[in-house]
């Protein structure tokens, strides 16, 4: 199966006309959901780190602090989803992945997350286009 992307209306049409229609066709049209970016994903890892550090937390097991902190903070913000594999296999409730989340999603969540850690006396600095966001927000 053949997946392309059309970024708007006309690439959309572009393609249909372009399609080959002497043989019958199945196609399947959905909404194509951009996940949170690179820039947004640092920012959010170099938080972990600097809120664990903050937090003086220390390796448990394997989990190094920074991802003791990811871990929380989708705990906390993001919530669980399950999911399910056929008709006979259920995963329940596993932490939401922030690589799923479209950039506003992500933005909101870290947004929480900031916030959250400046109640607690941890200052986590906004950069890029996160900081981009806040200050178009604020204004």
């Amino acid at each position: 199966m053949t997946e392309i992307v059309a970024a708007n209306h006309s690439d959309f049409v572009k393609m249909f006309d372009s399609m080959d229609f002497s043989y019958p066709l199945k196609a399947k049209i959905t909404s194509k959901r951009w996940s949170r970016t690179l820039s947004q994903n640092a920012l959010f890892h170099l938080w972990c780190g600097v809120a664990a550090t903050e937090l003086k937390l220390v390796k448990r097991g394997d989990i190094e602090p920074a991802q003791q902190m990811k871990l929380v903070w989708k705990h906390m913000f993001l919530g669980y989803e399950s999911f399910q594999f056929g008709k006979s296999i259920e995963i329940k409730q596993q932490l939401r992945h922030t690589s799923k989340l479209p950039p506003g999603d992500m933005h909101h969540f870290m947004t929480q997350v900031q916030s959250w850690a400046s109640d607690k006396g941890i200052a986590l600095t906004s950069t890029g286009e996160f900081q981009e966001l806040m200050e178009a927000q604020n204004a």
